[in-house]
């Protein structure tokens, strides 16, 4: 997983003056950025087949919804971590994230809460429209 934050004043290109050149900041942004994207797109191609593989543990297609801490801890710990507590802290963020942004489960609190898959249309009915 690639780390998100940065520091303007060291990713700033300056120039002979020591000013920011924004020109080639915005350049070196826009590789970053780029770079930034093509990571997400992978974290989030595994965290989904990680998620997925939670739900279907044992060849079962769980129907009932799973404790969200239960899904979460599950996919981080399949996760290639660096074993330090920043990077599983950092992982824990993105899988809740991408839960919560996909679009993908709904969380429901209560008795019959936890997290469950949206019902998804069969590929045949997605042909049909």
């Amino acid at each position: 997983m690639l780390k998100s934050e940065l520091n303007l004043n060291t990713f700033c290109v300056r120039d002979a003056d020591g000013n920011c050149d924004t020109e080639a900041t915005k350049a070196k942004f826009a590789a970053f950025l780029a770079e930034y994207s093509t990571s997400v797109k992978a974290d989030n191609d595994t965290i989904r087949t990680h998620i997925d593989e939670v739900f279907d543990m044992d060849g079962n297609s769980v129907k009932e919804a799973l404790p969200l801490g239960y899904v979460v801890n599950n996919v981080v710990g399949k996760l290639k971590l660096d074993g330090s507590v920043e990077s599983f802290n950092q992982a824990v963020e993105r899988v809740e994230a991408f839960i919560k942004g996909s679009g993908l489960y709904v969380s429901k609190k209560g008795p019959k809460g936890g997290l469950s898959r949206v019902k998804q249309p069969a590929k045949d009915e997605t042909k049909a429209a």
